[in-house]
């Protein structure tokens, strides 16, 4: 009887393979429970006759070799059971998107600060990552005051990038919004829904005294400084915004200047408040040939052709 048990078990085992976990364990369970019992049954006292005897031995010796096999395999499926794991409830593996931005930087942009915006949109996938790493790693309290920074001017000139190739093509940032780009709440950052003006005017120029991240963010068109095309670290935050402000200033298709006058960037009108002490004073930090005090300073015409 045990035997017919384990075999109506064994079959029943078969047949669940496409069944619930739990049913297959509580089968199996069984199945070596009853298994475990051949060959313990209490001897009989007496037996009717000799033939008998001889085929209950030969069912015994038969089912424990069943016993043996079944109990294996039945341990076997339990162990693989409770390692298999609901593909659903394993949590995704996190995916470092960290080198992507400057990755798409250093392929795209050229060392002129010309961007490549048509090869960006082929490789979109590339910048939705950059993308998904600044959205997954924005600033924390206990960072320093130039990773801040970092992060912010490369958020924003990352989401001119996302704002020039999801409109592209496009020969001017000013076509995009109905002239109004930096107004566009598109940007998805920390909980809240920015645009490129609270980047730049709610949260750099807020919260950080800081003049020359006007040579770093970048409005994607040819007058504005050169787009970097290397990613801005905090160690290495100084001496970038150092280069790049004395790059910009002594870019003579911006910036030209006489013994007594100077003809430059509307930057430095737009934003004068921001160079403490002057636009002069600022202005001689990066010349070889320092200008007078009572300097005639002009503005250029700035312009809005993609910076392409």
């Amino acid at each position: 009887m045990k035997t017919l048990t384990i075999l109506i078990l064994s079959v029943a085992i078969l047949g669940c393979g496409n069944a619930v976990p739990e049913t297959n364990d509580s089968i199996i369970k069984t199945l070596i429970s009853e298994t475990n019992s051949i060959g313990k049954e209490t001897p009989k006292s007496s037996s009717n006759n000799e033939e008998e005897h001889t085929i209950e031995n030969e069912e015994v010796k038969s089912a424990k070799v069943l016993k043996k096999k079944v109990i294996s395999e039945a341990e076997i499926h339990l162990v693989s059971e409770e390692r298999i794991e609901d593909p659903l409830a394993q949590a995704m593996p996190k995916v470092d998107f960290s080198k992507v931005y400057p990755q798409i930087l250093s392929s795209y942009v050229s060392s002129s600060g010309k961007v490549n915006y048509a090869e960006i949109k082929t490789n979109s996938q590339m910048l939705d990552q950059a993308i998904n790493h600044y959205q997954e790693n924005t600033p924390k309290s206990s960072w320093s005051s130039n990773q801040k920074l970092a992060y912010w001017i490369n958020a924003y000139n990352l989401f001119t990038v996302k704002l020039i190739i999801d409109n592209y093509p496009v020969s001017s940032i000013k076509n995009i919004a109905n002239g109004k780009p930096w107004d566009k709440k598109f940007i998805q950052l920390d909980g809240k829904t920015l645009s490129l003006n609270d980047i730049e005017n709610g949260i750099i120029r807020k919260q950080f005294n800081e003049p020359r991240i006007h040579f770093a963010v970048n409005c994607a068109s040819i007058s504005c400084p050169k787009l970097l095309n290397q990613e801005y670290t905090a160690s290495n935050l100084n001496s970038q915004l150092e280069k790049q402000a004395k790059r910009y200033i002594n870019d003579k298709n911006e910036n030209t200047f006489t013994s007594n006058s100077a003809s430059i960037s509307n930057i430095f009108d737009w934003y004068k408040l921001d160079f403490d002490g002057g636009v002069i004073p600022f202005l001689n930090k990066y010349l070889d040939n320092p200008l007078p005090e009572n300097a005639k300073i002009t503005y250029q015409d700035y312009n809005w052709n993609l910076n392409n």
